[in-house]
């Protein structure tokens, strides 16, 4: 049974990018992209050897590297890229408003490095561990309007985990303030 995504809370056409890094973690990118109805704006990411064939896709005769750092696969919704998540991980926190990083959050963290510049250009961050246990709301993006809270909160939900916050509140209605 589909999870419905409330608009106003999810932010439907802010774009989402699911980063996953093993086939266990592409069935729950699946899962989470279908309880979104297949919305055009959710994206599966992986690597070339989970997401399509080991060594991505084929290039023509002339060409020596793809056009761009990733690649169609046969899944509507997924897409891959080859070689290492730091090469094309600026490139995903760059060109999307959510991510959702299906990852241990320790790795996640080192692999920001300097990647986080403020609040009002970031992209909002979840991270989900690989058990499915926690899905933990760690930045709000883009000026505060694309919130961590709904993000990890629905993908909870939907993947039956525990929403984890990790930012306090200091205002009365529960949003936090622009110092935070």
């Amino acid at each position: 049974m589909p999870v419905t995504i409330p608009r106003a809370d999810l932010e439907a056409n802010a774009p989402l990018a699911i980063i996953v890094l093993t086939r266990e973690s592409l069935a729950m990118g699946q899962r989470l992209r279908e309880a979104a109805g297949g919305n055009a704006h959710v994206l599966i990411l992986g690597p070339a050897c989970v997401v399509g064939r080991c060594e991505g896709p084929a290039l023509d005769s002339e060409q020596r590297e793809p056009l761009s750092p990733f690649f169609s696969t046969d899944t509507p919704g997924v897409l891959g890229w080859r070689g290492p998540l730091r090469r094309v991980f600026p490139t995903i926190w760059r060109d999307h408003a959510r991510l959702l990083v299906v990852a241990d959050l320790e790795f996640v963290v080192r692999l920001l490095g300097s990647l986080t510049l403020d609040r009002r250009s970031d992209p909002a961050l979840v991270v989900l561990d690989p058990s499915a246990r926690f899905a933990i709301g760690v930045l709000d993006g883009r000026g505060g309007q694309v919130r961590a809270e709904p993000l990890a909160s629905w993908s909870a939900l939907v993947l039956g985990a525990q929403p984890v916050i990790a930012r306090r509140t200091s205002r009365q209605d529960g949003r936090a303030s622009e110092r935070e």
